[in-house]
């Protein structure tokens, strides 16, 4: 399955993104973190966006549950990842999640998962 991911934090040079969505309430929810696929292009890409939107604290909520790095750079919730999963689990995170590309082309409103 793919999806348009919203990115919300980066740990680069070893390149890894914390992945959310909105819900309902317009809420951002936390669905784990893609750390492969990533071409040498992409993370150099990737640095120089990301560098320019960065911000002290998570921009969504993240359950204690939730595996974060304390270390994570997080960033606005401004750009949207194509990601390709397997599946979303019960505990509502992407199972074997692969980075495909950043999308240009789309809108944070326009982020959708296949389920």
């Amino acid at each position: 399955m793919d999806g348009e991911i919203v990115v919300n934090d980066h740990d680069l040079p070893s390149i890894s993104l914390a992945l959310a969505r909105y819900n309902e309430q317009k809420k951002l929810i936390y669905l784990g973190k893609v750390g492969t696929g990533f071409s040498a292009l992409d993370i150099k890409e990737l640095h120089t966006i990301l560098s320019k939107i960065k911000i002290t604290k998570p921009p969504m909520h993240i359950n204690l549950n939730d595996k974060i790095d304390r270390n994570m750079q997080w960033v606005k919730p401004l750009k949207i990842a194509e990601i390709r999963y397997f599946e979303i689990t019960k505990a509502h995170k992407l199972r074997m999640p692969v980075f495909l590309r950043i999308r240009k082309d789309k809108k944070i409103e326009e982020c959708v998962l296949e389920s």
